[in-house]
């Protein structure tokens, strides 16, 4: 069985980094980092030892990048906010 592709929008962010630790902390690797700022997702993902995660430019407030980003994740993590502006484009562009 192979493991699922999981991005996490948000994932330079203080709640995105945490959740991509927790991630870690359970095995996962190869995740699919996404924000809008690539030199500090590029940081978060060297954080990973076996250098699998992968950085995305992906911004929330734009559709085409985000359905970009989301295309091909069995899982998107949205950790960026304001949540109630957000929640439906991130999860639209998800589907």
């Amino acid at each position: 069985m192979t493991k699922p592709v999981i991005g996490v929008l948000g994932a330079a962010g203080a709640v995105g980094r945490a959740a991509v630790r927790e991630l870690r902390a359970l095995g996962h690797t190869g995740l699919r980092l996404g924000g809008r700022t690539v030199s500090t997702l590029r940081a978060v993902a060297e954080e990973e030892p076996a250098g699998r995660d992968e950085a995305v430019w992906a911004d929330a407030d734009a559709p085409d990048g985000l359905r970009a980003f989301t295309e091909g994740c069995d899982i998107v993590l949205n950790c960026v906010g304001p949540t109630y502006r957000l929640r439906a484009t991130v999860a639209s562009a998800a589907l």
